[in-house]
């Protein structure tokens, strides 16, 4: 996969057109599924550890 910069000039193609490859899209495709995966599921379990906390708590 490209280095991706912060900011792209005007005019420029985005450094992930440049992966031409089937297989290399596919994986990098799958690498961003994993990705969002993870952060939903670590936001849910981050939710209900702190619904346990409250319901628990002892004050």
């Amino acid at each position: 996969m490209p280095k991706l910069k912060r900011y792209l000039k005007k005019g420029k193609p985005h450094p992930l057109e440049q992966v031409t490859d089937k297989k290399d899209r596919q994986r990098i495709r799958l690498t961003f599924q994993a990705i969002e995966g993870f952060v939903m599921c670590s936001c849910f379990v981050t939710g209900l550890v702190q619904m346990i906390s409250l319901r628990f708590s002892l004050f």
